[in-house]
């Protein structure tokens, strides 16, 4: 823009080191306002609409230009605000961690006070919570419920993760059967040993030694014992 606004010979106008003296003639003072308000006329069609306010309360372009900046450049109400607009669309999908949803927040909230803006914990609590799923609903409940004291941003991060921690183990016992039973193997029966007889190849329950040893004896009159 400054070079745009250079090629057309107002940059000079619009950076404060062209003005029009007080003893010049009426010509010189109309050539210089209307040097103003073409540099006004440039800024306004090169800006987005948000920012047309800047140009529409000022006619001197150098304090136009001065507001833009405070808006546009790093760490200024622009940017600040942008950021807290993106902080409060983010949701969370339903496969994100719990942990790289609260550093993903948390990064922007911090990104936001390092440019001097002010993001209470509860502001930041609201929007851990806001997206979460149906399941997260008692937790949700829990803490509204809270004292204000208590309910502090480190006390919600430890629920929330806990919380996916113990969801997440409730599937995992939930899916523990299936998977052993998919996952079982049928013993060779040449590794089975017989703790009857002691040789491989059979169960306990299957010894014939062991069951020949379990047969009544006859004694030598013929009566069964």
């Amino acid at each position: 823009m400054e070079q745009y606004l250079t090629v057309n010979e107002l940059w000079d106008v619009v950076a404060g080191t062209e003005t029009v003296a007080a003893n010049a003639t009426e010509t010189e003072k109309a050539e210089f306002l209307q040097k103003q308000k073409s540099a006004r006329a440039r800024i306004a069609l090169h800006v987005n609409a948000s920012q047309l306010n800047a140009v529409r309360l000022e006619t001197d372009p150098k304090k136009i230009w001065d507001e833009l900046q405070r808006l546009n450049r790093p760490g200024g109400f622009g940017t600040r605000m942008a950021l807290r607009r993106e902080l409060t669309k983010m949701k969370k999908a339903p496969e994100m961690p719990m942990s790289k949803w609260v550093t993903s927040v948390r990064d922007l909230a911090r990104q936001i006070k390092d440019l001097k803006g002010d993001i209470p914990d509860e502001e930041i609590i609201v929007i851990l919570t806001n997206s979460l799923s149906a399941s997260y609903a008692p937790l949700v409940v829990q803490l509204d419920s809270m004292e204000e004291k208590d309910r502090t941003l480190s006390y919600v991060i430890t629920r929330l993760i806990g919380e996916e921690r113990r969801q997440t183990g409730d599937r995992d016992q939930e899916d523990t059967p299936v998977a052993l039973v998919a996952k079982k193997k049928h013993k060779d029966r040449s590794e089975i040993t017989c703790f009857g007889c002691g040789k491989k190849g059979h169960y306990h329950s299957e010894c014939q030694q062991e069951k020949e040893k379990e047969k009544p004896k006859k004694p030598a009159g013929g009566t069964l014992l």
